[in-house]
């Protein structure tokens, strides 16, 4: 979480698409994904980065810099946040997480488990032994058999 500066914002509109009501609460912004808790906790909205689509800023409103957020799931979120500076946090971080430049800085790449929760040592593919869990599965069988023709993904790439 080294990019996201501001990982809490109070005091943000969320827009109701449904109705022309308001609700007040809190942005959380994690190394994985955009939070709204209301300020009374009644709902939760958990977006992931990399389900955003796009975000569209707005011209600035008497109470606070509109945000609309359109996610790859038909999810549309409309926020007013407070400050300039809190605005700019979001949009940074949002364009950070939900478009990187590399695969090696999505989320499955970049996680370091903290060794003080216990976390094992990563052992890579190691972790998981294809022939044991193949075997768990009842394979191979009369229909099935192991084969290791594209190993090292030179006869076919994966998608």
């Amino acid at each position: 979480m080294e990019f996201v500066k501001t990982p809490k914002i109070s005091k943000v509109i969320c827009l109701q698409h449904s109705s022309k009501d308001s609700v007040i609460g809190t942005l959380f912004l994690t190394d994985r994904n955009l939070i709204f808790v209301e300020q009374n906790r009644a709902r939760e909205r958990w977006i992931l980065y990399h389900h955003i689509e796009s975000v569209e800023q707005q011209a600035r409103s008497v109470k606070g810099f509109p945000l609309i957020i359109r996610t790859k799931t038909f999810l549309q979120l409309h926020l007013l946040i407070p400050k300039m500076a809190e605005f700019q946090e979001v949009v940074d971080v949002i364009n950070h997480f939900s478009q990187p430049s590399a695969y090696k800085q999505l989320y499955a790449f970049s996680y370091r488990p903290d060794s003080s929760e216990g976390a094992t040592q990563m052992l890579g593919w190691g972790m998981y032994d294809t022939i044991l869990e193949y075997g768990r599965m009842g394979v191979p069988n009369e229909h099935w058999r192991h084969c290791a023709l594209n190993e090292e993904y030179k006869a076919r790439m994966p998608y």
